[in-house]
């Protein structure tokens, strides 16, 4: 109950403040400039409404585990798109190190499945902001 009610504050502090006419104003002037520079118009609207969730609803209060491996993941193109083991800098060391093998396996598969999923949503947004900024 107490997530809901600090949900409820944020979004009633959001349109005290305009935030919704600031964003749809930033919204339609982006969606404008990425038209005009070849983008489809719903890869824009998409990456916008993945943006507005992540912001909004993984706020920090409700910190998503995905998100902070996001933030690792984008660190780590930033610095060089072809890296050969990425695995390496995202494991948390402090529970690999306390698995059995198996676990471990299992932990190592799942991390790399996250992986492709993350650096593809990167990708992405990567290539869409090209087109948009």
């Amino acid at each position: 109950m107490n997530n809901f009610k600090l949900l409820a504050r944020q979004a009633k502090q959001r349109m005290k403040k305009g935030y919704w006419q600031a964003e749809n104003k930033a919204r339609s002037e982006c969606m404008e400039r990425g038209v005009s520079r070849g983008a489809k118009l719903e890869r824009i609207s998409d990456l916008y409404a993945q943006k507005l969730e992540r912001e909004l609803y993984r706020s920090e209060t409700l910190a998503d585990p995905d998100e902070a491996l996001y933030k690792k993941v984008c660190q780590i193109l930033d610095e060089n798109e072809y890296v050969l083991n990425p695995i390496k800098y995202l494991i948390d060391h402090e529970s690999y190190d306390s698995l059995d093998v198996t676990a471990k396996q299992n932990y190592i598969f799942k991390l790399a499945d996250k992986y492709n999923r993350l650096k593809e949503r990167y990708m992405e947004e990567r290539e869409i902001r090209k087109n948009i900024v």
